[in-house]
């Protein structure tokens, strides 16, 4: 019986020639899906082709010369495929395939060495040569070495050290490179942010006078830069606040806390009624200092009318609202001015701040200068507003004022 002949599957191959038109530099094989660079020159002693599966085309971020070169002088690609060549045996041909979709993977036969890599990993690893590009021609090959046997321990064994390390003077490299500050993305931001705390924790190599006098500079002007910018964004908000004509009282002090009294730089704590959990009623906030001492925040909202005119004796009076909210801060002075007081045992207990409570201030703040519209309103309000010996007034548009007198000091020290 006669044997059907099978008819063999033609391969779709598209040739690229060098500029001279005289030496194939590419084939795309559209059948497999694949391309094969042949090299010439110098780096063509070490293997003559590599073939990238999973290519139509060189893939971007190699750096491999049109013509048919090699890698790029500035990649030190050089290195890395005479690193690759020495690991075979004399006589054995080395092929290197990077591969799309698949993996890492090492194979020795009688007459060839293949090392097929990852194509993202392996871009990576050139991209950390470009890094490296200033440095000596030995070290080069001690990061190849160590990414070749990182990547096939158990059968190539030609260096000791973790590629992955860290090498001094990669961040300064980085760093200096053009256009940084103009393509970092999300992955960079939140890797400068899980780093940042380890410049003061780590042991950096270096003078110690000078290693000092560089972190605190970069401390001072880290807060500064985060405090303008984020400073920028409260003040913004703060006026779209006050622009609304309605509000409620949760959302300013949700507001003040969060975002306003960090600013209040005399204090360094801020304790609310929710997280003392005590159940006799207790202020909004109190703020704590440096030294213990506490004052007492109950917060209104910026609609919060001020004042009453009582137009038979022509002069004007605290509101309801207003007049409650100094009573109750009066009150929570009493309250808590014992050192026994079951709210600074609490606050003993859940922060470990010793309060000293034995003169603490009361603060309301609440509505708008802008609401006394005549001369005879603001006159009343300046003495009912002095008339009060434990409690003191924070008007919305006043703390407004001194943000926006901080931010004005930040943005003078840019200039300076």
């Amino acid at each position: 019986m006669a044997k059907k002949k099978v008819k063999k599957r033609r391969e779709r191959i598209e040739k690229t020639l060098s500029e001279d038109g005289k030496y194939v530099v590419a084939e795309k094989n559209y059948t497999k899906g694949k391309t094969t660079y042949y090299v010439r020159g110098r780096q063509a002693k070490f293997l003559d082709r590599i073939v990238f599966d999973g290519y139509l085309g060189i893939p971007a971020g190699l750096y491999l010369n049109k013509d048919g070169w090699g890698f790029a002088a500035r990649t030190k690609g050089y290195f890395f495929l005479e690193v690759l060549n020495s690991i075979a045996p004399a006589g054995k041909l080395v092929e290197l395939t990077i591969t799309k979709n698949g993996n890492n993977a090492y194979r020795q036969s009688i007459h060839k060495i293949s090392v097929k890599l990852k194509a993202i990993d392996f871009k990576q690893f050139i991209e950390r040569l470009r890094v490296f590009n200033q440095r000596s021609n030995d070290e080069a090959r001690e990061i190849i070495s160590s990414y070749l046997s990182s990547r096939f321990p158990s059968k190539i064994r030609i260096s000791t050290k973790d590629f992955d390390s860290y090498k001094s003077g990669e961040i300064a490299e980085v760093l200096n490179k053009k256009g940084i500050s103009s393509k970092l993305d999300e992955e960079d931001l939140n890797a400068i942010f899980n780093f940042f705390p380890k410049v003061f924790e780590s042991a950096i190599h270096g003078r110690k006078g000078v290693l000092k006098d560089l972190k605190i500079r970069l401390a001072k002007e880290g807060k500064r830069i985060t405090d303008k910018v984020f400073l920028d964004e409260v003040i913004k908000e703060f006026d779209d606040r006050i622009a609304k004509k309605t509000a409620k009282e949760e959302d300013w002090q949700k507001f003040l806390k969060e975002k306003v009294f960090p600013f209040l730089t005399s204090y360094i704590k801020v304790i609310d009624k929710e997280n003392i959990g005590v159940d006799i009623s207790y202020p909004d906030f109190v703020l704590v200092d440096i030294y213990g001492f506490a004052d007492i925040f109950e917060i209104k909202t910026h609609v919060t009318p001020l004042l009453s005119y009582d137009s038979s004796h022509k002069n004007h009076y605290w509101t309801a609202d207003i007049s409650k909210a100094v009573s109750q801060v009066e009150n929570y002075i009493d309250t808590i001015r014992e050192s026994d007081a079951p709210y600074v045992k609490k606050v003993r207990r859940k922060y470990n701040i010793d309060l000293t409570i034995n003169r603490p201030k009361g603060f309301v703040v609440a509505g708008m200068y802008s609401q006394l519209e005549s001369e005879k309103a603001k006159e009343d309000f300046r003495k009912l507003r002095g008339s009060h010996k434990n409690v003191e007034f924070i008007l919305y548009d006043e703390l407004l004022s001194s943000l926006k007198g901080i931010q004005s000091k930040l943005e003078s020290n840019d200039s300076n």
